[in-house]
């Protein structure tokens, strides 16, 4: 009788993505995605509905501090457009940044049982993160023309910030889902991180606010570019930004490449400490 034998061995090169096999282990993607989505709102009274509670409470009251108290200037833009352009690409990256760096704890009952690429152990809250991403986009493009903004060409560049964000939190899911294993201390101080990325990001303030002498060094952050980007197309005013754009991409690019890289060398050593 034949018999076959089936050989697991890592990948050759630290950079090899290793795509086929996750591919090939598909289901347990997609099993493992729909399972979080369902966790996420299993046993609410409103269910999916905190995909869009969340967001718009926190646009009601940022207006009613921001557009009301302080009266911070939009340029003509209604202040809740400048928080709904731009709001749900900073969630989207919040919420699935958070998740990846607790994704290897979450499942060490499957990483010390069961062989399967531990890249869909990253891909998992990026795939579910994305759901909730479109469906509050959605909304902001329903509710748009209520703030007298229509319906625009432009609206299909929001494929490119969309793109953007979600490379961006693939290549930081890369990293911290190992680095918050082996260094413990980063898990703690990861809502400040997260929180300093939304005051240096214009999420809560247009991109005017920032002085001249310091946008070099500002559009440095990957976030600038996409929410920029998002503004720019939702919104329709003022023109392409251009070199914030570039700098997000090279930034992204190099998470990106880095993170598949660091992810590569210490899996293995990260499967022992879990």
């Amino acid at each position: 009788m034949n018999s076959e034998e089936l050989l697991i061995s890592p990948a050759t090169s630290s950079v090899e993505l290793q795509l086929g096999d996750v591919w090939r282990h598909r289901d347990l993607l997609r099993y493992l995605t729909v399972r979080d989505i369902h966790m996420a709102y299993a046993n609410t009274s409103i269910g999916l509905f905190w995909v869009l509670l969340q967001p718009l409470a926190t646009a009601l009251v940022l207006t009613l501090v921001f557009a009301i108290l302080v009266r911070v200037p939009t340029g003509g833009v209604p202040y809740p457009l400048v928080i709904l352009s731009a709001y749900p690409f900073f969630l989207y990256f919040n919420n699935v940044v958070t998740r990846s760096a607790n994704s290897m704890s979450a499942n060490a009952h499957l990483l010390t049982k069961v062989y399967f690429p531990r890249l869909i152990i990253v891909l998992v809250p990026l795939l579910a993160g994305l759901i909730d991403l479109l469906v509050l986009l959605a909304v902001v493009l329903l509710a748009a023309p209520f703030y007298g903004t229509w319906p625009a060409l432009s609206w299909f560049a929001l494929v490119l910030p969309i793109a953007l964000v979600v490379l961006l939190a693939l290549g930081m899911g890369l990293w911290l889902s190992l680095l918050t294993v082996h260094v413990r201390d980063i898990g703690h101080a990861l809502p400040l991180m997260l929180q300093a990325v939304l005051y240096i990001t214009p999420v809560i303030y247009p991109i005017a606010l920032v002085p001249d002498n310091w946008r070099w060094l500002y559009d440095l952050n990957p976030m600038v570019g996409i929410v920029q980007t998002a503004r720019w197309a939702l919104l329709g005013t003022g023109d392409l930004p251009v070199y914030a754009l570039t700098a997000s991409v090279a930034m992204i690019s190099l998470i990106l490449v880095s993170g598949f890289i660091f992810f590569h060398v210490l899996e293995d050593a990260t499967s022992d400490l879990i």
